[in-house]
């Protein structure tokens, strides 16, 4: 696992960063072609609040500086996705709570624990009901060494009636950190779109898990047009808790 470094300052360097805004801004949206990383909030912070962009009445950020700092926050054990970073100090995140809300925005990087790898699907936490949002769901009902059983269902936002639907085995690839739905035999090991000929009208989906985040993204052929699974998903909240 890589984990960012720690970065010992002097006081004439912290108040050199706490100062000066750094360059660039956090508009990536989640890129689950590309590569994904991750990160863990480290213990020991009580609070991780997120950074304010650069604006006419905070001309000093994005930086460390306090009037910088947003209400909204994550706490040590939070998970959040990584899309870029600004300089060494400031890193460009996406957190999704566990009632579906996104926060996205900037986290100070020394207080991540970061890494690329995604943890193995054939384990028990992966099953159960993931949700991306009111338009798509996607139920793992069980595992096994070779396979996931899954059900997934996603729709266009009403009042359209287009519809795609998923059922079936999703064969684990990869070292066992990847699995892949399709009509045909797929296991992940390509992205969707390059999984069969350019024409095939096969469905193709791919499934990647951080443990807090299913990272799901297809290839726009499992369901009416418009309709995708592409996206990330957290496990659906249990009533009473």
């Amino acid at each position: 696992m890589n984990q960012y470094a720690h970065i010992l300052l002097g006081p004439l360097s912290l108040l050199f960063f706490a100062q000066t805004a750094v360059a660039g801004s956090c508009d990536d949206p989640i890129n689950l072609t590309g590569d994904i990383s991750y990160a863990i909030v480290r213990d020991g912070v009580e609070q991780l609040h997120f950074i304010a962009p650069q604006s006419a009445e905070r001309p000093n950020c994005p930086s460390l500086d306090a009037a910088c700092k947003l209400t909204s926050f994550v706490v040590p054990g939070d998970q959040v996705l990584i899309t870029g970073f600004l300089g060494n100090s400031l890193a460009c995140t996406h957190y999704i709570s566990p009632d579906g809300k996104m926060t996205s925005g900037v986290l100070d990087a020394t207080a991540l624990s970061n890494t690329n790898a995604f943890e193995l699907l054939d384990t028990p936490n992966i099953v159960g009901e993931w949700r991306r949002d009111n338009t798509a769901s996607i139920e793992i009902q069980r595992y096994d060494g070779l396979f996931l059983v899954i059900r997934g269902e996603a729709a266009l936002a009403s009042p359209s009636t287009r519809t795609g639907t998923i059922e079936g085995p999703a064969f684990i690839g990869g070292v066992g950190d990847v699995a892949g739905y399709s009509t045909r035999h797929y296991a992940g090991d390509k992205l969707p779109t390059a999984a069969f000929e350019a024409n095939d009208d096969a469905c193709n989906v791919r499934f990647r898990s951080t443990g807090y985040y299913l990272l799901v993204d297809d290839n726009d052929r499992c369901g009416g047009q418009g309709v995708s699974f592409t996206g990330v998903y957290v496990k659906a909240k249990t009533p009473g808790k």
